[in-house]
């Protein structure tokens, strides 16, 4: 998580947000809140 923190503070104020792929483990469902616990600005779902 201390790497994904120094990534975003670089990219604040350029207009730029932070996304990942994250886990669906336990459903579907938790991965918004995985991508929140990650620190991730943006969720985005492709089905």
């Amino acid at each position: 998580m201390l790497e994904n923190n120094k990534i975003k503070k670089k990219l604040l104020g350029v207009g730029v947000k932070f996304g990942a792929h994250v886990s669906i483990a336990g459903g579907v469902q938790n991965a918004p809140k995985n991508a929140k616990d990650i620190g991730c600005e943006v969720f985005q779902m492709f089905t």
